[in-house]
């Protein structure tokens, strides 16, 4: 770290009342909090691991001295441990010290390892805003790979594509990988809205008839006979929550307003009612995980994280002053921003190419539409550009939701602008991978636009700094390894 830049850990306890909320609002910032744990205490394992938190112990009861965090092997004393302290008390030679504070303010007049414990959602926003990095105490120890030989897995979806990014290209290749049989059963056509329930119950009565091991379903219309199948037949089920089922319920056009918050409370209940009669549930982000396991429910977090061996070495970003979008291409996504803000771009040989489905109507010139474009070829068509342009309007579900195309740009080596969605805005600000400007100010958009087409070295630089993140901790191997866990977990 240069400059007036400063690294700062999360630190939080087992015994701290607000426990769960300030997990939740670490995660969603994309920060990985260090939690430290009194023996025994299961409750905080849970929310650890659905957090993803790096753990540590209480060295006494009292928590009154030192506390060690362990880290890596077991050695000597103090080998492999980082010392957490309160200010003033001084650690061994042999091992980091990191001082506890409480007070943000305090942090500036610190040198060396600073640990905060008193935090709240505003309060890193406002460290983000600064350009603060936070994170955890150090980095936990790598997964032990496990195999899954012998074990036949079925993943059931009547919403989904068989075909999806997430459940087939990452999360069936990820246990093939490891040995399972694993395989995707869904509907062609897929129902309409009104016969997904009815579908959902097909779907899962085939499921039995199947000799399988672990059931893992995609949807949460298909809970209710998951449940039934889990009571009947003893046979392991996995819920995978795609999305923020009660803050997407209240954005529905087709709810009455009046009814859209009393029915999101009771699909939100109902969802999780039923998650607790089921063996685990795997979220997409952790913050989402916290929520579950706050309620009991053993649950982990797997990120939609872009595999390492589908973007391979980039190569140097291109000469050409290309900006791709790739998405929806439609109002709610971004459409309006994006057409009145290329506009603006001044730069004369810019060109803008929308790719995804969608009838963006009459474009300017300067404005390409090619439509679908298929899985396999993203890749390819993210290297072409640039700069990535991700201009998506806010709402309470895509501000906690990571942004796809965002981090298939970390991975491509090309920088970003996009919008200021909570959890992607932290995600560019931590990587210092592009620029985040506001959701509805197409001259802001323009402006990035502008600056870093001109600057195409800070372009490539700042596509740099993404790369690097992803290949550190943003790869979909290392959450692939959490999923083989739980499903050896749940086998045996």
């Amino acid at each position: 770290m240069t400059g007036t830049t400063r690294q700062v850990a999360l630190v939080c306890t087992s015994d701290d009342p607000d426990l769960a909320a300030r997990l939740r609002a670490a995660t969603a910032r994309e920060i990985t909090p260090t939690l430290i744990v009194r023996t025994g205490d299961a409750r905080a394992l849970r929310l650890a691991r659905a957090a993803g938190a790096e753990v540590g112990v209480f060295a006494s009861e009292s928590g009154s001295g030192p506390v060690l965090l362990q880290r890596g092997a077991p050695g000597p004393a103090t080998a492999g441990r980082t010392v957490i302290t309160p200010a003033g008390i001084i650690a061994g030679d042999a091992a980091r010290t990191v001082r506890l504070v409480d007070d943000v303010a305090a942090i500036g007049e610190m040198d060396g390892g600073i640990a905060l414990r008193d935090w709240d959602g505003p309060v890193l926003d406002g460290l983000l805003a600064r350009g603060w990095r936070l994170g955890s105490v150090g980095h936990a120890p790598p997964t032990t790979p496990v195999r899954l030989d012998g074990v036949r897995a079925l993943h059931l979806t009547s919403v989904h594509r068989p075909d999806d990014g997430r459940i087939f290209h990452k999360e069936i290749a990820a246990l093939r990988a490891a040995g399972a049989d694993a395989t995707v059963l869904g509907l062609d056509p897929r129902p309409s809205r009104s016969r997904r329930a009815a579908a959902g119950w097909k779907l899962v009565a085939e499921a039995r008839r199947r000799d399988v091991d672990v059931v893992h379903i995609h949807d949460p219309e298909l809970l209710p006979a998951a449940w039934v199948l889990r009571r009947r037949t003893g046979r392991p089920v996995i819920y995978d929550a795609h999305e923020y089922l009660g803050q997407t319920t209240r954005t529905k056009p087709w709810i009455p307003s009046p009814l859209r918050t009393p029915t999101a409370l009771a699909v939100e209940r109902l969802e999780r009612m039923l998650a607790g009669g089921i063996d685990a549930v795997v979220t997409v982000t952790e913050d989402m995980a916290v929520g579950f396991a706050d309620a009991g429910i053993r649950a982990i977090s797997v990120a939609n994280y872009a595999p390492a061996t589908r973007f391979p070495d980039p190569g140097p970003a291109p000469d050409s002053r290309l900006v791709v979008y790739v998405g929806g291409v439609s109002r709610a996504r971004g459409l309006d921003v994006m057409l009145e803000a290329f506009a603006m771009v001044d730069v004369s040989d810019a060109r803008l190419l929308l790719a995804g489905p969608g009838e963006p109507g009459p474009l300017p010139p300067r404005v390409e539409h090619v439509g679908w474009v298929d899985y396999d070829d993203v890749p390819a068509l993210i290297r072409r550009a640039a700069v990535v342009w991700m201009p998506q309007r806010r709402t309470p579900n895509w501000d906690r939701a990571r942004a796809t195309k965002v981090m298939e740009a970390m991975a491509s080596g090309r920088p970003v602008v996009t919008s200021d969605l909570q959890r992607t805005a932290a995600m560019v600000r931590q990587a210092g991978c592009g620029v985040v400007v506001p959701f509805d100010d197409p001259g802001a958009h323009a402006a990035a636009l502008t600056e870093l087409l001109r600057d195409l070295t800070r372009a490539r630089q700042l596509g740099q700094a993404g790369r690097a993140t992803f290949l550190d901790h943003m790869t979909f191997e290392a959450e692939a390894a959490k999923l083989v866990a739980l499903y050896a977990e749940l086998t045996g």
